[in-house]
């Protein structure tokens, strides 16, 4: 009977052993588990508010550098078809009696041409490549800053859990070997005063046997 009632205890010691043993340690998950959101966090913001812009002015500034040679290229061809033009309007004019307005109606004419040409590059360009700079400005900075950060606290968070689960794992099997080995005593007692009747007359028997 003592037996019985010792076996039926240990499913619900077991019980209570495993959540002695998961409550500290789910405790200690949360926590670093919320550490770790904050820590991201506070990254996506800084990156946001300082890495970002700082990343996509420098790949503007590569961008209209690039601009510019492709609109100086751009501007050359309507130099040379409109320059010509120009002159010819020019002298038009001259022969019209309008030699003071000359130089005024050349730059015009010219500045005119240039200035369409140059708006529509720089428009059709930078529409082309804005996209392309916000992707790689986004990239150069995840890359640099975010990913290795990210991964720095993820591993940081991991070691902290396993160290965690080691200690409470350390600080808890004595007691649950303690728990187990009182658990096994009444259990072994029980077991030995059962069999100890049954041992002593099996082996009456016996030796009434060997007698015969």
């Amino acid at each position: 009977m003592t037996m019985q009632k010792g076996c039926q205890k240990q499913p619900g010691m077991l019980f209570a052993i495993t959540d002695a043993l998961w409550a500290p340690l789910q405790e200690e998950v949360e926590k670093l588990s919320h550490r770790c959101t904050l820590e991201i966090t506070n990254l996506i913001l800084n990156f946001v508010s300082k890495d970002l812009s700082v990343a996509v002015e420098k790949e503007v500034k590569k961008e209209i550098a690039s601009v510019g040679k492709i609109v100086v290229q751009a501007l050359i061809p309507v130099i040379e078809k409109g320059l010509p033009l120009a002159i010819y309007e020019v002298f038009q004019e001259f022969q019209k009696g309008g030699a003071d307005k000359t130089v005024d109606l050349l730059e015009k004419a010219i500045y005119s041409k240039l200035e369409a040409t140059m708006a529509t590059q720089i428009q059709a360009q930078f529409q082309k490549s804005g996209k392309q700079v916000i992707q790689e400005a986004l990239k150069s900075t995840l890359e640099a800053s975010i990913i290795p950060a990210f991964d720095l606290s993820c591993k940081e968070v991991f070691e902290q859990i396993d160290a965690q689960f080691q200690k409470v794992m350390t600080e808890n099997v004595a007691a649950v070997q303690q728990q187990f080995e009182s658990l096994r005593s009444p259990s072994a007692h029980s077991l030995k005063d059962a069999f100890s009747p049954m041992h002593s007359k099996t082996m009456l028997t016996v030796r009434e046997s060997s007698w015969l």
